[in-house]
């Protein structure tokens, strides 16, 4: 078991959900459903916690550190493999059409890490949704 914090673009939210759903409909309840906003506008959500070695290798995965003045520097990067996760994807029951461009185009738009989410959430600026400010 692993801890992942993943953070996926409003673009990718709907097919994040769909695809794990398709992949675990029962451990999957509830994803992606937390909206992170920028200030002004609703540009992410967020699911966070523990997830099966077998979903978190083919997802990226991002780590971080702060430097001597508190910046956030990468320091490595694993960039998942979204032929793997079309390829699973079609072999589910019913099958999940997806090719690994949509799923590349995911994972560039996202951001997957090992941090708690509120340190991933203020690395990008982003905090929780709240309807009353926007």
């Amino acid at each position: 078991m692993t801890f992942r914090t993943l953070i996926i673009a409003t673009a990718h939210v709907q097919l994040a959900r769909d695809l794990a759903a398709a992949i675990d409909p029962a451990g999957s309840q509830g994803m992606f459903m937390t909206p992170l906003t920028n200030g002004n506008q609703i540009t992410h959500y967020i699911s966070t916690g523990i997830v099966s070695d077998q979903f978190a290798m083919p997802l990226p995965c991002t780590q971080w550190a702060q430097d001597e003045e508190g910046a956030w520097v990468q320091v490595s990067h694993w960039p998942g493999m979204p032929e793997a996760i079309a390829q699973m994807a079609g072999q589910l029951d019913p099958p999940f059409p997806l090719e690994a461009s949509e799923v590349a185009a995911a994972f560039a738009a996202s951001d997957i890490s090992e941090q708690e989410p509120f340190t991933a959430m203020g690395r990008m600026g982003l905090s929780l949704h709240n309807p009353e400010t926007i």
